[in-house]
């Protein structure tokens, strides 16, 4: 073979010592075996990649040959020439410790190979040496610059060194330590860099010193001019860019951020010292609601104007972001980043009335205008290039637009922000009145984007300007041109604009018809959006049977119309987005529901699509089918007296399907987990950051665990870790707690141990905790409750952690309240708790009350609930002084007796334990129960010689022994026991 015989030309230039050459000969056989004119064995292309990497090795060109390795390595994982070139290269770059890892598989493969032999031996004494030399984050700073500022070294070794930094500066030890050795200014020369890979690992080095730090940011600030920033944030590399804005973001959340309250403590901390009394009603009565959200607004007003006005140092950042985000030198992906700014500094104090002052608004709607090119692009033929003077945009641009806009009217809605939400208004209506008096095509078609823009991100207020004669009418007319972009602008438009079920009636008289006509197109942009309008319409009813808009059939004629776009290999990831979207609506229905359930391959391609598509409008749709087919959306609370006098009034009331029943919807369950649901949800959990989409994925799983037979499955399938992230980050309030519920649902059936294994025994209390919150329901409080008695039988570690996160003081408040079963699970908790020294020393103090509850609780009618209370008491009676509390309850010899008569025999057992105990505890105790009470003799007496189990006689035989020693009775010399 030709490929063979430039090999050995190669070989001979090595023996030669003319690597150049050599390495060219390499290249030249590697082009020939790849390229479609011959066949190549892969062994052959092996020894090609690991000569050409041995030619690297030799000139120092160590990037170069880690890349030949790993190609090498692909074709044989074990080969030990190739693992032995890997090492040195990554040696070469300076990464000594993954060169060791290599050399360990290396030994592996081949142990007496003894150049990786004595090579592993020295790189192990070189890590051990430089561990030494780096045991303080002191020498690691200092070694680092080093290296950074040796241009001796290559290019690798200092992008390593700049890279190692950006850790050190995450941690509060490193970052101190950078500032102090005068890091800021010594990092500033690097960022003129040649590697923009090590500029980039600069610039995360001031990510890490603003991070979380008001004092940094600003020396940070002082030294970093904006002007440097700006060039960073136009640069061509969109990961520099990104980096530039990250420390701008952090150093706004830094110099935003609420400073902790002077002698604060902790929430638990501050409960642990109250003695115990019933908690005030916050749940009852929605008078009491009332008042408590009204109190929670005047503390958080007062929290408010407590806080010193904005950093003079944010607006001017502030303001460059907003240059930058009008800038055409700016990247596609910096603009999204510079979007993402607004997204997380929203929420900061005092920001959403600089953004408003500011006209925020009109920013982004102007970006969001610029979005319909993303719209011609789709029928751009090859080779036709776009309009330079157009913003570049991404295809997420305008949904990240939307997300601003969405972000910052929520942050609004407080009843002192009704100035704020008017200029929201005003903004938005004065930017669609300026792009009216504009006639050209290409205004118009920014209108109509910024229009789907605003109907995205706050779909009440786009739809009331939608609702204007003259948008209305344009969208209309647009729908009319001959133009495609325009008829798939105004599609959008039109589709966006009827997702608000409250206004499809208007939108159906109206827009109703130009969707009609733009579903007949011959273009598949155009037809699959106005596809989408007619299922959003088709859906409107919500699933009411009794309210169809559409003819019967014609919901399902769409499915099926949606379905073909979304299994068409020959249609791209946008009309498939679209498709998804249409299914979503449509997924309302439940006959739709029973046919997609069965439809395997129309499943197989949304799930896949949410391992590819990073699309975030595409998994909120695929994340919505898949509530809609668990039946997992809320549902409105029934009223059957409301319902009779509807239809006594002849009223058109809402009818539930079939095929929503609880027997169809299990099936349903039963065909997605065959289908391996759990990892798609799995998938989308890990996919994006999106509290939305993140919510409904917790509402499918909490659908999934409702049955007992699915959880063992939804637990091997790796469903607790996504849970686990869905109850603690990048979620909504309800999501979370959706995602803590399905927690403890299986905590709950299954064992702690197998379930939550390590460490997630641990990271799963926190979540439960949450679930014992005013905030949740009746239902979510007691699941909460029994899984964390569960997981409180498992380990000492566990138990610590609960009371860390603050579950007693929140559990002995759930003890009032007047549901059996929560009061009953409290209880159970605190009992399995006991044993914790922190917990036991809440009932040592001076206080009586909490050993007056749990004794009065273990005379409770509810034998689930007086075993607990009593199970608790016995812990507790070890200790004398709690003795004597106990007694000091009026009515705790009677509820003793009542447990010793009861009949059960757990309880029996409780009764005589604490009472030896009780007995065991004091002489004077002693002659208060034997002495005082002949009722309590004659019990004991009554189980030695009775026909009882011996557990029980021991106890007895325990107390009465103790008795006898102080004195109290005399043996009976008829009555003996061992």
């Amino acid at each position: 073979m030709a490929a063979r015989a430039i090999k050995e030309e190669g070989n001979e230039h090595f023996k030669r010592k003319e690597y150049g050459k050599a390495a060219q000969c390499y290249t030249r056989a590697i082009e020939i075996s790849t390229g479609e004119g011959e066949e190549c064995k892969s062994d052959d292309l092996l020894v090609y990649y690991k000569n050409r990497a041995a030619c690297y090795l030799k000139q120092e060109r160590f990037s170069e040959a880690k890349s030949d390795c790993l190609s090498a390595l692909r074709i044989n994982p074990n080969d030990p020439k190739s693992l032995y070139r890997y090492a040195q290269a990554l040696e070469g770059t300076g990464n000594e410790a993954e060169s060791l890892v290599q050399l360990k598989k290396l030994l592996k493969v081949d142990p007496k190979n003894k150049e990786a032999n004595e090579m592993a031996r020295k790189l192990m004494i070189s890590l051990k040496t430089a561990t030494d030399r780096y045991q303080s984050t002191d020498s690691l700073v200092n070694e680092m610059f080093k290296r950074l500022s040796d241009s001796s070294l290559s290019s690798d070794q200092r992008t390593q060194a700049a890279k190692n930094l950006a850790i050190l500066s995450r941690e509060e030890g490193g970052a101190d330590r950078i500032i102090r050795s005068g890091g800021v200014t010594s990092l500033l020369p690097h960022l003129q860099d040649q590697s923009s890979e090590l500029v980039n690992h600069v610039l995360q080095v001031y990510v890490g010193l603003v991070s979380g730090n008001k004092s940094r940011s600003e020396a940070v600030f002082n030294q970093f001019s904006l002007d440097k920033m700006s060039s960073h944030i136009n640069s061509a590399q969109p990961n520099i860019g990104m980096s530039a804005v990250a420390i701008l973001k952090e150093m706004v959340l830094s110099l935003t951020a609420i400073p902790p309250i002077a002698n604060g403590g902790s929430v638990g901390e501050k409960e642990a010292k109250k003695p115990m009394e019933k908690p005030k009603e916050t749940k009852t009565e929605n008078v009491e609601e009332g008042e408590m959200k009204k109190e929670n607004e005047k503390m958080n007003k007062e929290a408010a104007e407590s806080i010193s006005p904005l950093s003079p140092l944010v607006l001017p950042i502030v303001q460059l972001i907003f240059i930058s985000l009008s800038s055409h030198r700016v990247s596609p992906n910096t603009r999204d980043g510079l979007l993402e700014f607004f997204v997380k500094t929203v929420p900061q104090v005092g920001m959403p009335q600089l953004y408003i002052e500011q006209e925020l608004v009109k920013h982004v709607l102007k970006v969001a205008a610029e979005t319909w090119e993303e719209l011609s692009k789709e029928e751009l033929e090859e080779g036709e290039e776009e309009e330079e003077d157009r913003l570049p945009v991404s295809p997420e641009c305008r949904m990240n637009a939307s997300m601003v806009l969405s972000t910052l009217h929520n942050s609004i809605q407080g009843r002192h922000d009704k100035r704020l939400r008017e200029l929201f208004m005003e903004q938005c209506q004065g930017f669609f009145k300026t792009q009216m008096l504009q006639s050209d095509i290409q205004s118009q078609l920014g209108l109509l984007s910024s229009l789907s823009c605003l109907l995205q991100g706050v779909t009440s207020l786009g739809n009331e300007i939608f609702s204007e004669d003259a948008i209305l009418s344009l969208s209309i007319l647009m729908s009319e041109s001959p133009d495609p972009t325009c008829q798939v602008a105004a599609a959008e438009a039109i589709t966006l604009a009827a997702s608000d079920s409250t206004r499809c009636q208007g939108i159906m008289s109206k827009g109703l018809p130009a969707l009609k006509k733009l579903y007949h197109s011959s273009d598949d942009r155009i037809k699959v959006r106005a596809l989408v309008g007619l299922c959003k319409l088709g859906s409107s009813s919500g699933g009411n049977v009794n309210k169809q808009p559409f003819a019967e059939g014609a919901t399902l004629k769409l499915e099926k119309t949606c379905r073909r776009f979304l299994v068409s290999t020959k249609k791209g990831d946008n009309l498939r987005k679209w498709a998804a979207e249409g299914i979503a609506f449509l997924s309302l229905d439940a006959e739709v529901k029973e046919e997609l359930v069965k439809d395997g391959p129309a499943l197989k391609v949304l799930f896949d699509l949410v391992k590819s598509s990073p699309d975030k409008s595409l998994l909120y749709g695929i994340a919505s089918i898949l509530v809609n087919l668990t039946n997992s959306y809320d549902k409105p609370e029934r009223n059957p007296e409301l319902e009779e006098l509807g239809k006594f009034a002849g009223e058109n009331m809402p009818k539930e399907h079939e095929f929503d029943e609880p027997k169809y919807v299990k099936k349903r369950i039963e065909e997605l987990l065959k289908s391996k649901v759990v990892g798609v949800l799995s998938e989308l959990t890990a996919a994006t950051g999106s509290s939305a989409i993140r919510e409904q994925a917790s509402r499918v799983f909490l659908a999934l665990v409702g049955e007992v037979s699915h959880r063992g499955s939804i637990v091997q399938q790796g469903g607790v870790k996504s849970l686990i992230q869905l109850s603690l980050d990048n979620n909504t309030d309800k999501g979370k707690l959706f995602a803590a519920q399905s927690l403890a649902k299986i905590g709950i059936t299954s064992d702690p141990r197998l379930a939550f294994p390590g460490q997630r025994s641990l990271e799963i209390v926190r979540p439960l905790v949450k679930l014992l919150g005013f905030q949740s329901s009746g239902l979510q409080q007691f699941e909460g409750l029994m899984a964390l008695t569960n997981l409180a039988s498992t380990s000492d570690d566990v138990r610590g952690r609960i009371v860390r996160e603050g579950a007693i003081p929140t559990a002995e408040g759930l003890m009032f309240e007047e549901d059996d079963l929560i009061r009953r699970a409290a209880t159970e908790l605190l009992c399995n708790m006991i044993q914790v020294d922190e917990v036991f020393e809440r009932f040592h103090g001076d206080d009586l009350e909490r050993v007056k509850l749990w004794t009065l609780f273990s005379g409770e009618e509810d034998l689930a609930l007086a075993r607990a209370a009593s199970g608790g008491l016995a812990q507790l009676s070890h200790d004398k002084k709690i003795c004597r509390k106990i007694l000091e309850v009026k009515s705790s010899k009677d509820i003793l007796k009542e447990l010793l008569t009861k009949g059960e025999e757990d309880l029996l057992y409780r009764g005589l334990y604490i009472l030896a105990n009780l007995i065991e505890a004091d002489q004077e105790i002693g002659e208060e129960i034997i002495i005082k009470d002949d009722a309590f003799l004659e019990i004991l007496m009554a189980y030695v010689q009775g026909d009882y189990n011996d557990k029980l006689k021991a106890e007895a035989k325990r107390a009465l022994s103790k008795a006898m020693d102080y004195g109290l009775i005399q043996p009976n010399p008829q009555l003996t026991w061992d």
